[in-house]
């Protein structure tokens, strides 16, 4: 089914959309806008530069069930439901697991609900492009539609040269294909919208819709408690920062200087790169020109004060993207991946440094396991508005047979290795470290649900030192299921 639903959604997607004006961004469209003339929306849109903004966090990547939102308290998943009927399936539930009682939970309160159809506010017929959010004001989902769609005859026409070449197994009748085809081209074409749960968890209503090419080539990826933030980065034009207000539905853009970049987020500030060259760049379409002013570039790293403009410089490192790739910043210093080495015709290792707001360098680790994977722990593990930093990163090896992790001390540079593994896909395999809760607990995906939901992890909690220490030894947490 994953096969199949790739083919049409490549059928429909088209590239190349180039960003909307900074002072053509109109609103998105709630019960309050949907009047908004065009004029109106063009002053809305033309406001100074600058906005204020709330505690801003880094959104998780929940599309899939990958990783889920944090609270501290609890911890919100789109989960997704492998169907043994239906290979192609892209259903899932919203559950929340419970960290005082350690339970899972679905999102649903409808009385004698089956939590199978679009009656359950916590059913997802295609999670396909879907977030969730769990903000102050509510449970949301954010669907990221599509910049572009091919019309939907070309679509059918590639669907029946599929049918007829014998590539669709499930389907025994062409028209009944043809007809879920246009039912997933109907459900893949729909507008971005912002959808919210009723606080008593019995329905889900849209209450934003907005045209995809808003955002150009960006994609939300921080919030604070009222909004959602999208980075939009182009080498060849200024970026931007751009704000969608969940309660109005108002858009606020914020232009940021030429090759600058958003890094992360910290309370009240983002953190940015720009280039720091000896003479102005070139043209960007002048490549040769360019690539070679490039050679002596460096990196900025500041803190933007989106409200003031203000930048407050943190350190000049390397050029970014280049030979020194950025990791994370942590205790005023930023942490890199440089100095790469080539051990083979495999693979590469790098150091792991640090550069103090002093711009020195400082080599943490001199040689990492060559092509160590750094995911971003980062994304949702601590909670979402907390303060509280972490020092250390998970670190993944796939170079040997199956797979090694790290757990690496970012004060001390200590790589410890994680012995916990779970049985998956015919290999062992580390467990997931999915959450840390407001008491300080770990919260583990440690094994795989079952034979079926081979994509999700049952749940146990542990003390971060007893799991430092090797142990295995989880609370578990009953699964709704």
């Amino acid at each position: 089914m994953r096969k199949m639903w790739s083919f049409l959604l490549a059928a429909l997607a088209l590239t190349g959309c180039a960003a909307a004006p900074a002072d053509a961004l109109p609103a998105a469209e709630t019960a309050e806008t949907a009047e908004m003339t065009t004029t109106e929306t063009e002053e809305a849109a033309a406001q100074p530069v600058g906005f204020t903004v709330g505690n801003l966090s880094e959104v998780p990547n929940t599309c899939g069930g990958y990783w889920g939102w944090n609270t501290g308290d609890a911890y919100y998943e789109i989960a997704r439901l492998d169907d043994e009927n239906d290979q192609e399936s892209m259903h899932a539930l919203l559950l929340k697991t419970d960290y005082a009682t350690a339970q899972q939970t679905v999102l649903c309160n409808v009385p004698g609900c089956t939590h199978d159809n679009a009656a359950c506010p916590a059913w997802l017929e295609d999670w396909a492009r879907t977030d969730l959010l769990v903000m102050p004001s509510g449970i949301y989902l954010s669907y990221a539609g599509l910049d572009d769609t091919s019309p939907w005859e070309q679509v059918e026409k590639a669907c029946r040269d599929d049918f007829e070449q014998g590539n669709v197994k499930n389907f025994a009748d062409e028209e009944a294909y043809i007809d879920y085809c246009r039912h997933n081209y109907e459900l893949s074409s729909r507008p971005s919208s912002i959808e919210k749960l009723n606080d008593d968890l019995t329905a889900r209503e849209t209450v934003l819709t907005f045209d995809p090419s808003l955002l150009g080539s960006g994609y939300f990826a921080y919030c604070d408690e009222n909004a959602l933030y999208a980075k939009e980065y182009s080498d060849a034009n200024n970026s931007r920062i751009l704000r969608l207000d969940l309660t109005t539905g108002e858009w606020s853009t914020l232009p940021l200087n030429l090759g600058e970049q958003v890094r992360g987020v910290n309370g009240h500030r983002f953190l940015t790169s720009r280039l720091l060259t000896d003479a102005p760049l070139p043209d960007y379409n002048d490549r040769e020109a360019y690539n070679a002013a490039l050679q002596n570039a460096r990196s900025e790293l500041v803190w933007l004060d989106p409200a003031t403009m203000q930048r407050e410089k943190i350190c000049e490192t390397e050029r970014l993207d280049g030979s020194t790739i950025y990791v994370k910043i942590y205790n005023d210093r930023v942490y890199v991946q440089d100095n790469p080495q080539e051990r083979s015709e495999y693979g590469t290792s790098y150091s792991l440094s640090y550069y103090s707001k002093d711009h020195q360098h400082t080599v943490l680790i001199d040689t990492l396991p060559m092509n160590l994977y750094l995911p971003s722990t980062d994304n949702g593990f601590m909670p979402i508005f907390g303060s509280e930093e972490r020092g250390w990163i998970w670190a993944q090896d796939y170079t040997g047979n199956g797979e090694i992790n790290y757990l690496i001390d970012l004060d001390t540079g200590e790589m410890h290795t994680m012995t916990q593994t779970q049985y998956r896909d015919g290999m062992y395999m580390g467990v997931s470290l999915m959450a840390q809760t407001n008491d300080g607990r770990w919260m583990v995906g440690y094994k795989p649900h079952s034979n079926t939901h081979n994509d999700r992890c049952d749940y146990g909690f542990i003390d971060p030192q007893e799991f430092w220490n090797g142990s295995e030894n989880y609370t578990p947490v009953q699964m709704w299921d």
